[in-house]
């Protein structure tokens, strides 16, 4: 069904609920080679700064990973970054120090069920089932910057971790 998670292959929605018609906040997902890489991101600005901000994020993700086939997420934020800020630069933006987004890019294995995440200004929570039938959470947590102009520094850190049937 269209309305299965890929990953879970149960219902989902997506709620996305912006504060204007034109926004500064996207989500974007790509199934390539067995794997699903999904992005969620709010960038600086509102309106049109913020809007221009997504086109860039939304069309720098679809060259990076469904052109050039970069999967890893650090490498994909690495890659975004440095279209953006070429971008930013190129164009003479004369917006203000530190226009970027916060950021977060998993990628999930769907043979092996093992996730990877990077995240910038972007956690992400994964509630695990115990035996019980409960739930537990685990908080992956990205790290406390942005990315886009005023942040020069490249990004390694990841998580990766085996995913458990049930975990939403």
């Amino acid at each position: 069904h269209e309305d299965e998670f890929p990953v879970t292959r149960e219902k989902y929605c997506l709620v996305n609920l912006p504060k204007n018609i034109v926004s500064g906040d996207f989500y974007w997902f790509s199934k390539r080679k067995g794997l699903l890489i999904a992005a969620v991101a709010d960038c600086t600005g509102h309106g049109v700064p913020g809007a221009f901000m997504s086109m860039l994020g939304i069309s720098f993700l679809n060259q990076v990973v469904n052109e050039n086939e970069v999967y890893s997420p650090p490498m994909i934020l690495n890659q975004v970054r440095q279209r953006v800020v070429n971008v930013l630069h190129h164009k003479g933006f004369n917006g203000g120090m530190y226009d970027g987004m916060e950021i977060g890019i998993l990628c999930y294995d769907f043979d092996s069920q093992r996730l990877v995440f990077s995240g910038l200004g972007i956690d992400l929570v994964l509630f695990i089932p115990d035996n019980e039938g409960e739930y537990n959470y685990e908080g992956l947590i990205g790290e406390p910057n942005l990315l886009g102009l005023g942040f020069t520094k490249e990004y390694h850190s990841c998580h990766e971790l085996a995913i458990k049937p049930g975990t939403r």
